[in-house]
């Protein structure tokens, strides 16, 4: 009994002691970044129902995934009489939890379509699918097997240009993908690439006692630095161990940077040509896909940090190290194949960079971190959300009709 009486007491101050680094810990108000995705068999991860927490990469921000697994108020699947919905799918842009949700720029383009719009238009709603991470695969998937349950008379796609090709092609993108889906083109047709399919014929869904332990770290100061350090450790390795496969496969005549670099470049090697076959034919399923729904399609090429510095020297410093010249190619193109294939577009880069070098003002990073760095902050999600609402209220197809009834 002595030796139970003793490990009970063991255990109690061991209770005690954790206890009290917890209250101390939340006393300073130190915060470390919460966990808000979870494992699914069909993109690799989503977001969490019901998941908050901090997010603390870039900014302190407070973030609530909603219900459905959201980064969004709630929303009824039913659409509402004389409510015109939007759906809004893309990166870790769209998902923006570096921001606070009202900031978001689909926030802000649903407060201007509703503010703007005459007299009698149907209320709009605009719903956000973004995920960070995310290349077009995973898109194409939200879309087919998440958004229609929504019922959405129209359906943004935004991404910056690298989201767009880059992560169109897991030659491009070595490190761990989280399962997320890549696809390839075989004999003319999109398929899952050989790594996708084997996932896919194995599946690990999400279970319970996960959900629940990523919950209860969220609610707990001290459990969220362990989770933390777990998941730094983790990025480690996997970076580390990215760079051996990359040399182990001859890859490593890719630059250093050539994530930030080659986005600038369009097709101009194997590598780059392959992603951008596939990109085209992931954005042609998402338009066809639209279609099927009786959805208007839109793309908005978002910009990257580089593109929209508003120092022109620094503009000019980026373009000759690149041997570029211009910084907006990969839009160019991409929106000159959009154009072709009848594919609603616009690159929001020169607009952002008339913005920001007109106000001096940078749109990417916050306090503390390096100049022009990072996601939109701020200003570059109020001024993104306007311009594509200004875009839509011009152009949109569906917000000149007379009101809408729910189908």
């Amino acid at each position: 009994m002595k030796y139970f009486s003793d490990l009970l007491r063991v255990v109690l101050c061991m209770l005690g002691a954790l206890l009290l680094v917890e209250v101390v810990m939340r006393a300073s108000g130190e915060r470390f970044q919460a966990s808000f995705y979870i494992s699914e068999p069909e993109r690799g991860y989503a977001l969490r129902p019901r998941a908050e927490g901090w997010n603390v990469g870039e900014q302190e921000n407070y973030v609530r995934i909603n219900s459905r697994g959201l980064r969004d108020r709630e929303h009824d699947l039913k659409r509402p009489r004389n409510t015109l919905r939007i759906a809004v799918i893309g990166d870790s842009e769209t998902e923006a939890v570096q921001v606070p949700l009202e900031q978001t720029y689909f926030s802000v383009a649903e407060r201007e379509l509703n503010s703007t719009l005459p007299s009698g238009s149907p209320k709009v709603e605009v719903i956000n699918f973004g995920v960070g991470g995310y290349g077009l695969g995973p898109q194409y998937l939200t879309l087919k097997e998440q958004v229609w349950k929504y019922d959405p008379q129209i359906v943004i796609v935004a991404d910056p240009i690298d989201a767009l090709i880059m992560r169109s092609s897991r030659r491009l993108f070595f490190g761990d993908s989280f399962g997320a889906p890549f696809f390839v083109i075989h004999d003319g047709n999109l398929e899952f690439d050989p790594q996708t399919a084997a996932q896919r014929n194995t599946p690990t869904g999400s279970n319970p006692r996960q959900a629940w332990t990523a919950d209860l770290m969220n609610q707990s100061r001290l459990l969220s630095l362990v989770n933390s350090a777990r998941v730094r450790a983790g990025n480690n390795f996997r970076q580390m161990t990215a760079g051996f496969q990359a040399k182990a496969a001859a890859v490593s005549a890719f630059p250093v940077d050539y994530w930030r670099t080659y986005p600038y470049y369009g097709p101009v090697n194997a590598d780059l040509k392959d992603a951008w076959a596939v990109s085209e034919a992931l954005i042609l399923a998402l338009r066809d896909e639209a279609t099927s729904h009786n959805a208007e399609f839109w793309l908005f090429m978002l910009d990257m940090p580089g593109q929209v510095d508003p120092d022109p020297q620094a503009a000019a410093n980026l373009r000759k190290r690149l041997g570029v010249e211009t910084l907006f190619r990969g839009e160019q193109l991409l929106g000159d194949f959009a154009a072709h294939a009848g594919i609603r577009h616009m690159a929001l880069a020169p607009e952002l960079t008339r913005y920001a070098t007109a106000r001096n003002v940078v749109i990417h990073g916050f306090k503390g971190m390096p100049r022009n760095t990072g996601h939109l902050n701020e200003n570059g999600h109020r001024v993104v959300g306007q311009l594509i609402a200004k875009a839509l209220r011009e152009s949109s197809r569906s917000l000149a009709r007379e009101p809408l009834e729910s189908r």
